[in-house]
């Protein structure tokens, strides 16, 4: 039986959509802000770049803005399917941990390892110019119809590019020829991921203003389509209990011709006042509230057998009448495809939440 405990379990996904584009963005963000807190100093005096060991977390940098591109993608495939995005940044951060170690003890060893170490940060510009240059490439093929999504993704490509052209520079003159260039180019360089820390923080502001721009004008008119309605606060919260209750006690919801029609004779409530209920008082349409539910049901299914479904069968079975349209909401509301959830979080014995009802 589908019941409250259920919706209560599934109640964090979009507040952290694991996997999505936001949650990739934000650990660029993370990752960014850990870079420059690890090699800027600052004092009142000025400020000063340290000389110990880059941060393994320069070769995360490219696989993300890559992970966050994947996500803006409509298809089947895994946004981490291929884990061989992370072995640098692993390779690195074993060597990292082994200098760091070996320095702080004293090991004879540690000045060579650490020399190598060092000499191996020609991999981070390669590794900002490859995913920046797969990113560009995708992105720029409907120029025209860019979103603000798209066009942080290009900003931080761009400056992804700038870095590792810098970064090239500085290695090539620092390391390998030892010249000095009179002036530290990392300034520059750790100065660029501070712009794209802001380009995040100033898109996040914007997207969370057209939000709620968004949601106050639609509210408004939804408001002034059930301004005469005459359905009051006390009988609205009398209502939604009700819908609610018939939802969980008779998972009718998995009835493919269920429509507000249906649901209005059944519970013996005007379309009208339905209608009201969901927009106003429950604060979703009629169908994103049936998909929710569908999809905890499915979630339910893929966890209890393991992953070993026809997606277009669970599909039919949880009501939906395409695979095309339970794929759309699956991945609206948990952030992957349901492919990914089950080589993600199925096979791997992980959990995920959705949004509660």
């Amino acid at each position: 039986m589908f019941n409250k405990s259920r919706s209560r379990f599934t109640s964090l996904q979009l507040r952290m959509p694991v996997g999505g584009y936001q949650f990739n963005i934000f650990v660029i963000f993370c990752l960014i802000v850990a870079n420059i807190f690890y090699k800027v100093k600052f004092f009142s005096s000025g400020i000063q770049i340290s000389d110990n060991l880059w941060s393994p977390g320069w070769l995360l940098l490219g696989p993300f803005v890559y992970f966050a591109n994947n996500c803006l993608k409509d298809d089947e495939r895994s946004v981490y399917s291929n884990k061989l995005h992370f072995l640098p940044a692993l390779v690195s951060a074993v060597f990292f941990t082994a200098v760091f170690v070996g320095n702080g003890l004293g090991y004879s060893w540690s000045k060579p390892m650490h020399d190598g170490y060092m000499g191996f940060y020609y991999a981070v510009p390669i590794s900002l110019m490859v995913y920046a240059g797969l990113v560009i490439s995708d992105r720029t093929k409907d120029v025209d119809s860019l979103e603000p999504k798209y066009e942080l993704l290009l900003i931080i490509s761009g400056f992804y590019v700038i870095i590792a052209v810098l970064s090239s520079m500085m290695f090539i003159c620092w390391y390998a020829l030892d010249i000095d260039m009179g002036f530290d180019y990392r300034y520059f360089t750790y100065g660029l991921l501070g712009v794209i820390a802001a380009f995040i923080l100033a898109y996040a502001s914007l997207m969370t203003k057209m939000k709620k721009r968004r949601l106050t004008s639609f509210r408004k008119k939804l408001e002034q389509n059930y301004i005469n309605s005459g359905l009051g606060e006390e009988q609205a919260v009398g209502y939604k209990k009700q819908i609610k209750w018939y939802f969980e006690s008779t998972e009718c919801f998995l009835r493919a011709d269920l429509s507000l029609e249906i649901l209005s004779k059944e519970l013996q409530i005007s379309k009208h006042y339905l209608s009201e209920i969901f927009n106003i008082h429950i604060g979703k349409s009629f169908y994103s509230f049936i998909a929710e539910y569908r999809i905890t049901y499915a979630i339910e299914r893929l966890k209890n057998e393991g992953g070993r479904l026809k997606i277009e069968s669970l599909a039919h079975e949880c009501g939906f009448n395409s695979k095309t349209s339970f794929n759309r909401y699956f991945k609206e509301i948990t952030g992957f495809n349901p492919s990914e959830y089950i080589s993600n979080r199925i096979l791997d014995k992980e959990s995920i939440e959705l949004v509660g009802t």
